[in-house]
Order: C-alpha cells, then structure tokens, then sequence
C-alpha cells in the first residue's frame, strides 16, 4: 500500500511540472477548463479538483457510450478510468493537507457529473452531435494525466 501512495505523490508532482507545458483550448463556461487548473496548481486541494473533474470526465464518457450496445466493452474501459481517478481523489484526500472524507469525494464527482452532462445537452448541434463543450476540452487533459500515470 506504500508503494501505491509514493507512485501516487510521484505521479501527482509529474503532472505538476508537465502538463502546464501542453497546449489545451480554454473555456469560458462557469467552470474553467482543466488546463487553466493545471497552470495554477498550487496545492493538494488543486490536485484534488482535477482528479475530481477527470472522474467525472470518464464517468460522463461512460455514460454516452452506454448508448450503443457495442459500445458495452468502451464503456467498461470508461468506468475503469473513471474509478482510477476516483482512487486518486480518495488516496489524495486522506491527507493531513485536506482530510476530506469519502462521501464527500463522492458528491463532488456526482455534482461534476450533472455538471458535464448539462453541457453536453447545451452544446449539441441540430444534428445531435456535441462540439465545442467543456467535457470536449477537458478530455485530452485527462486522458494524458492517465496516460502519463500508465509510465509509473
């Protein structure tokens, strides 16, 4: 279990001093896009929220690819880095920084939930296709936190 707690400082500090670097669309909705959190982390509790978004992120991915049903294996892959992301929030908050408990950790990634499948509804197109939302932009922002987690 150490180990798993020092790969998680490990991995939390390579996104810290990598990920500013990337080059992600800003937003101008009520919540900002992931990377203009990435540029400004300054603590755990910058850290926290993005774990908390990313797990939405995935969580909300999840959920429209449940709309096909051969779509059911992507979907299951979904909801596996969303429960990564999950674990991170959960492992992270234990810390004597934050010291926010589980059910805690749990309604802010319900709410984040609600709040991207919002946008999703208010971003489609006549067509029913989505564009130009926050769950489209900050995607790639987690999708590279769990890709870079993958290298640990």
């Amino acid at each position: 279990m150490k180990i798993l707690i020092y790969k998680t400082y490990l991995f939390t500090f390579i996104i810290i001093f990598l990920l500013p670097y990337s080059s992600f669309a800003n937003t101008n909705k009520n919540l900002p896009s992931l990377n203009l959190l990435i540029e400004e982390v300054q603590d755990k509790n910058d850290q926290l929220v993005i774990f908390k978004r990313c797990a939405a992120v995935y969580l909300t991915s999840s959920t429209t690819a449940k709309v096909r049903p051969d779509t059911a294996e992507f979907e299951k892959k979904l909801k596996g880095v969303a429960k990564f992301f999950i674990f991170l929030s959960t492992e992270l908050a234990k810390s004597d920084e934050i010291n926010q408990d589980d059910n805690q950790i749990e309604k802010d990634i319900d709410d984040l939930y609600t709040y991207y499948l919002a946008d999703i509804e208010k971003n489609k197109d006549s067509d029913g296709s989505y564009k130009d939302g926050l769950l489209q932009q900050d995607l790639p922002v987690c999708s590279s936190i769990y890709e870079a987690s993958k290298s640990l």
